[in-house]
């Protein structure tokens, strides 16, 4: 082989592992991008056992298949980063991420050099998170809930739930208000119960806690009104020496005196939540027969093996304070509730605490005609939690509909055109014709022209109409300001900055190579 053949080679070698990898992630775009906006279509998705799932949400979807290339990996990382920390926008991270790439290809075919790509995307990321605050609307307080509501509008549209979106908005506010606490919105105190029976809109909203367990002993009371509740991080059980013990027992007497006295032990613990007026008692351990017995016999519901998240919240719920040691607590550790209450709900057995005085963790309750709905209802409820929490805390929203994108790309191709040139210049371009696919898809999914769309929108937006975006429902271009389409500002500045992220880590990966560790 001549020498001066060998650099061409690895040039060759370098564009390839670039084309490879960019087109896994094209695959993984294709796979979402027909789901983006209102008129988007849904996904059946069906596992190894034959249970399907019906989904337009692009996390969902990413989540549910089954993806081993690692570019494919890392797109998928992108979605779950997108949704865990903003809760919505995740179809539109995955979309730009996969056109950033594309572009980026477009690019290295025309000799530019993978590195003045990733530092020209970097510089337009930047630029982008300026210009948004530019179109950022900001509101006090005392307004944020009425955004909050218009943004969670736009949220569900084209949902399966979209029917029953004032009634879910509705509850989700209210959940929200009653776990705030001053300016902090911890979302993790919204708990989602879902159960199969009735229709979506009778989902409600408990002021406690609904948890999948029962009473521990038949005979104890299924109802309990004006509950005081005892929450234990021990159980009511007699507790075995942490280290080895020998007990040397010479006749059935003594072993009987022992017997009775491991069941006084338990007694006396009883006794002692009696004596505090307990009349609902949750434990993280077991509560052993003995203590079951004696607790029914004094008319007191027990709960045993209760995960230690659910106590926590209980806490928060009901005002109480979770008890550790037996001998060191009083009246002042217990919480309180209108009712405790076992319940059927669907197929299974539920204890049902609620009418707690000021909770601060409450309750979902998803109701649906099948699994299938109420796995969609809990996910459009997950995004809708997620984008209200985030309005009320922040105050700042833009314009949906691809106004934002339209507005950013018309405006990076002037920061391009008057601050670089040559390559970087068409670097920043391309990454302006990125943002122009989220009004095309949106266009594209609703069935309209793309290209006569976008070509419209570039023209008001040269005329410096700021928030005109694509209208899906009567197929033309609108004002998404006015027509109360919006959009959390961090949903969008998330999604680019997330987007231009892997883009920048797949255009650094020039070979993907499988490593095969020897066995010990």
């Amino acid at each position: 082989m001549e020498q001066e053949n060998i650099p061409e080679l690895m040039k060759r070698d370098n564009i390839t592992a670039h084309t490879k990898n960019i087109a896994v992630a094209k695959l993984i775009e294709d796979l979402v991008k027909t789901t983006l906006g209102p008129k988007g279509m849904d996904k059946i998705l069906i596992d190894q056992h034959g249970d399907i799932t019906v989904t337009n949400d692009g996390a969902t979807i990413l989540k549910e298949i089954n993806i081993q290339h690692p570019i494919g990996k890392m797109m998928v990382d992108v979605a779950k980063t997108q949704e865990n920390e903003v809760g919505d926008g995740t179809t539109t991270a995955v979309i730009l991420a996969g056109e950033l790439l594309i572009k980026a290809k477009n690019l290295i075919d025309k000799n530019v050099h993978p590195t003045i790509i990733l530092d020209s995307y970097n510089k337009a990321n930047k630029e982008c998170q300026k210009l948004i605050n530019n179109i950022t609307l900001t509101y006090e307080e005392k307004d944020r809930e009425k955004k909050a509501e218009e943004v969670a509008m736009t949220t569900l549209n084209g949902k399966l739930v979209e029917m029953e979106k004032e009634i879910i908005i509705k509850k989700v506010i209210e959940s929200i208000n009653q776990i705030k606490e001053q300016e902090e919105i911890d979302i993790s105190n919204i708990n989602l119960i879902c159960k199969v029976g009735e229709s979506t809109n009778e989902s409600k909203l408990i002021k406690g806690i609904i948890m999948d367990r029962e009473k521990a002993h038949p005979n104890m009371p299924s109802l309990i009104e004006n509950a005081k509740i005892a929450l234990l991080d021990f159980g009511l059980e007699f507790k075995n020496p942490e280290s080895d013990s020998k007990i040397n027992i010479n006749n059935p007497l003594e072993l009987q005196q022992f017997v009775d006295m491991e069941s006084q032990i338990v007694k006396d613990m009883c006794d002692i939540l009696i004596k505090m007026g307990v009349n609902v008692v949750f434990s993280t351990k077991g509560i052993d027969e003995v203590a079951q017995q004696y607790l029914a016999r004094n008319k007191i519901i027990g709960v045993r093996r209760v995960f230690r998240d659910d106590l926590l919240k209980l806490s928060k719920a009901i005002g109480g304070t979770i008890i550790t040691d037996i001998g060191s607590c009083d009246k002042s550790f217990l919480g309180f509730a209108e009712k405790v209450t076992e319940e059927k709900l669907s197929y299974t057995k539920v204890i049902k605490v609620e009418g707690c005085p000021n909770p601060k963790s409450v309750t979902l309750l998803i109701r649906g005609s099948t699994d299938q709905m109420i796995d969609e209802t809990k996910r459009a409820i997950e995004d809708v939690i997620g984008v209200v929490a985030n309005v009320m805390k922040t105050g700042k929203i833009i314009t949906g509909a691809g106004a934002t994108e339209m507005y950013l790309a018309h405006n990076l191709k002037k920061y391009a055109s008057i601050n670089y040139k040559g390559k970087e210049q068409l670097s920043i371009k391309a990454f302006a014709e990125a943002l122009e696919s989220i009004p095309l898809i949106l266009a594209e999914n609703a069935g309209m022209d793309p290209i006569d769309i976008i070509a419209d929108l570039e023209k008001e937006h040269e005329n410096n109409n700021i928030f005109m975006g694509v209208d899906v429902i009567n197929k033309g271009i609108f004002d998404a300001n006015i027509n109360k389409i919006f959009e959390p500002q961090k949903t969008k500045t998330r999604a680019i900055e997330s987007a231009t992220e892997v883009a920048n880590m797949v255009l650094r990966v020039d070979d993907v190579i499988a490593i095969v560790k020897p066995t010990q």
